[in-house]
């Protein structure tokens, strides 16, 4: 199952429909299917991640759920209808930062997504701006896996567009345009959650070369889990331990170039 976020009812309405999803009672609005939850926040960080939190809590424990989420926000001049997906999610508040997972996929761009108070309408810099991402993200990621953790923005306003003019009718039919694009990300995310929660791979090569105290061995399972996102073309066996002394130098070096891996992954 994946677990959707959105601010706005309106942002919601084109995925409801096209996924059947049914409303649940409870606190929020959200709803669900088979494969799917979603909940509508509201606006602001803080909102998204008490929104994160309550999904996670009605849906119950994963250890490899998929996290998206998707909204309107606004960039100095990307078109209204520009759809995007976040290399970095800063909160300009803290100054904190996040860096998602570059995966393979669906070819969207990737930008930074700045997270602020108010709307913005100056846009000093390149990033895309909205009001969600940061309280989403850290929250979400507490959850799952950073693969798994994802942002997805709509470009609504720009400086020549500016977001007082934004309706919830405009919204929606940016939204329903986007459609098909956020559907294509939301399938490879759920296929990546597949391929996370298939049977791990076989540790007794590592078990042979090395003796792994258990905290080692439930590492290396979730390592070799994303390594199979992250380098699906290689061998089965990674060989990353050749020449590692220990099964702690070896998996310092398999999480050294899973790290490379994450940020050289194309989009």
């Amino acid at each position: 199952m994946i677990r959707l976020v959105v601010a706005l009812a309106a942002e919601a309405k084109p995925l409801i429909h096209h996924y059947g999803l049914s409303a649940e009672p409870g606190s929020y609005l959200w709803y669900r299917s088979d494969c799917m939850s979603l909940v509508v926040s509201g606006t602001g960080k803080r909102a998204a991640a008490a929104a994160t939190a309550y999904l996670h809590a009605k849906t119950g424990e994963s250890p490899f759920a998929a996290w998206l989420n998707f909204g309107v926000a606004g960039h100095r001049s990307r078109l209204p209808g520009d759809l995007v997906v976040a290399h970095t999610v800063t909160d300009r508040g803290s100054g904190q930062r996040w860096y998602p997972t570059r995966l393979s996929g669906p070819p969207l761009e990737a930008v930074e997504v700045a997270t602020v108070e108010q709307p913005e309408t100056v846009f000093t810099d390149d990033a895309v701006f909205d009001m969600e991402a940061s309280g989403f993200y850290s929250t979400a990621l507490r959850f799952s896996t950073t693969e798994l953790v994802q942002t997805l923005k709509l470009v609504s306003d720009n400086r020549t567009t500016s977001f007082e003019r934004l309706t919830a009718a405009r919204v929606r039919d940016l939204s329903a345009e986007a459609l098909e694009s956020v559907v294509s990300f939301v399938e490879h995310l759920l296929g990546l959650a597949a391929i996370l929660s298939a049977p791990p791979l076989d540790l007794e090569p590592f078990r042979e070369r090395f003796r792994l105290t258990a905290t080692q061995g439930r590492k290396l399972a979730r390592l070799l889990a994303r390594w199979r996102i992250l380098e699906p073309n290689a061998e089965r066996t990674p060989t990353h331990f050749v020449g590692a002394r220990n099964a702690s130098e070896w998996i310092a070096r398999l999480e050294d170039r899973l790290r490379r891996l994450a940020w050289e992954q194309p989009l």
